[in-house]
């Protein structure tokens, strides 16, 4: 049985938006990793549910502490990188889209350092917590949170990282270019869900 076949012969490649397939699978990754921090974020609000004094105090010291708020200064300039890295990340977008090569390059090398920056002050930051993993399931989840968004910044940067070498080593194409894009959206992603979660563990034990 004789079929006529579609003249595909002239349609591009690949796609650099939502009619690309990898654009599709970033998008449903995404959606997983806001699952996951969503069931984190409804453990913090069970936990809160237990506790009449919130944060509650530390009793494994030799000394109880009444309500140990974490510190915001540290948090609070690692959230300041995480927000002006979304200027490179934007650049680099519309760069990708308008091919242009050279602004790609110098603008993902800048979100690189900024990530690898935020990854660093992030380390440091776990000490504004002000209670250490294991003090009670208020602290198990405050760390827990923290620390999966870290792994985040961390996978995130990498990746940057190796689309920067790549970038520096071969012309842009049209396939790349989607790449950077998806990074780009990964990327703001990362700095998104972190100013929720900011409001969560920083500002949250003040108010909640």
């Amino acid at each position: 049985m004789n079929q006529k076949a579609l003249d595909v012969s002239a349609l591009p490649e690949s796609a650099l938006d939502h009619r690309s397939t990898i654009w599709w699978g970033n998008t449903w990754l995404l959606v997983i990793e806001t699952t996951m921090f969503a069931l984190l974020v409804a453990s913090y609000l069970y936990v809160r549910l237990n506790f009449p004094a919130w944060p509650p105090p530390l009793t494994t010291r030799s000394v109880p502490v009444a309500n140990p708020v974490p510190l915001l200064t540290l948090p609070t300039i690692v959230l300041g990188v995480l927000i002006v890295s979304l200027i490179p990340a934007y650049i680099a977008d519309r760069a990708a889209l308008a091919m242009k090569e050279r602004t790609v390059r110098l603008m993902f090398a800048v979100l690189v350092a900024l990530g690898v920056l935020a990854a660093v002050l992030r380390f440091r930051e776990f000490h504004s917590l002000q209670f250490s993993w294991n003090d009670n399931a208020y602290a198990s989840i405050c760390w827990t949170i923290v620390a999966m968004h870290l792994l985040h910044i961390i996978v995130a940067t990498a990746e940057n990282t190796a689309m920067l070498l790549w970038a520096l080593t071969h012309s842009l194409d049209r396939k790349h270019a989607r790449d950077v894009r998806v990074s780009a959206a990964y990327w703001y992603w990362v700095v998104g869900i972190w100013i929720l979660l900011y409001l969560l563990i920083y500002l949250g034990p003040r108010f909640i």
